[in-house]
């Protein structure tokens, strides 16, 4: 799958019996290039991150308790409304198939922004603009959206729909926020809205009902990971409170990319994951 994915053929070797006995071979050319949907119990190997995106299973018991809930109630099936909608959708998709995609100015701003202390990004921020190109083609029958010389260029709410889908994705499989790590940031940050006051390994063994020692650990990996920050100055006691660090993102967040631009005073669109109608407005001094 991964030669698939990054070379655009697969090529395969393969054994055939002719008549009279004789062997030979065949070549068999699978070409691509493919997207691939997959699931698995483990994390994929490092060769496989920078290969896919990955979406983790949300573990918790609130997340059980929705699940067994939903499996008693009746299942609502798509409407015909529906069905017509995601068909004219493939269909706007199919004749748009071939438009070349560009790119604002404003856009370099975005690649200025992005991480690059993992290599795995090289691969990443060409999916992000991949998903950049897609957004922008369903969402050429905008009104008001205009072609330029047979172009279409990616307008803000392009991208900021993008990022709302798929910022977490990436921020998760380059395992900036998931695992352990991410579940000491989220205890550290919970005791300092609650206490107002930096984290102790004291706060942190009564939080999360552990001994000091498993703490101490849980604060020197979370703090090596970069999930949480040392508050204080190096003290004789050799005393250490922490806070936790703002959640990373993988894009700018388009709320305060949108005040730089200065493309347009107003933005909307439809949040694609609550289907709440999302306004950024410039501020008038």
């Amino acid at each position: 799958m991964r030669q698939l994915i990054s070379e655009g053929k697969l090529v395969r070797i393969v054994p055939q019996h002719k008549k009279g006995g004789e062997l030979k071979t065949e070549t068999i050319t699978a070409e691509g290039p493919v997207a691939a949907i997959s699931t698995s119990t483990k994390n994929l190997k490092i060769d496989d991150e920078t290969r896919h995106m990955s979406i983790w299973v949300d573990q918790s018991e609130e997340q059980t308790r929705r699940i067994v809930k939903a499996l008693v109630k009746d299942t609502e099936r798509v409407t015909q409304q529906e069905l017509k909608i995601w068909h004219m959708v493939h269909r706007i998709l199919r004749k748009m198939m071939g438009t070349v995609v560009v790119f604002p100015k404003w856009f370099a701003e975005i690649a200025d922004q992005v991480p690059i202390h993992d290599p795995r990004v090289r691969r990443y921020f060409p999916a992000f603009i991949q998903a950049c190109r897609t957004v922008c083609l369903m969402r050429c029958f905008q009104p008001g959206r205009k072609r330029r010389n047979d172009h279409l260029e990616v307008d803000f709410a392009d991208f900021a729909i993008t990022a709302l889908l798929f910022d977490h994705v990436f921020v998760e499989s380059l395992h900036l926020r998931s695992g352990a790590g991410e579940v000491t940031r989220r205890a550290v940050e919970a005791i300092t809205n609650k206490t107002g006051k930096p984290v102790r390994a004291e706060d942190l063994a009564q939080e999360l009902k552990i001994s000091m020692h498993q703490a101490y650990n849980k604060l020197r990996s979370a703090a090596r990971a970069g999930v949480i920050r040392l508050a204080n100055e190096p003290e004789k006691t050799n005393r250490k409170t922490y806070r936790a660090v703002d959640e990373p993102h993988f894009v700018p967040d388009p709320k305060k990319l949108f005040r730089k631009p200065k493309l347009k005073e107003r933005v909307s669109f439809v949040h694609p994951r609550t289907g709440e109608k999302v306004v950024y407005k410039l501020r008038r001094h």
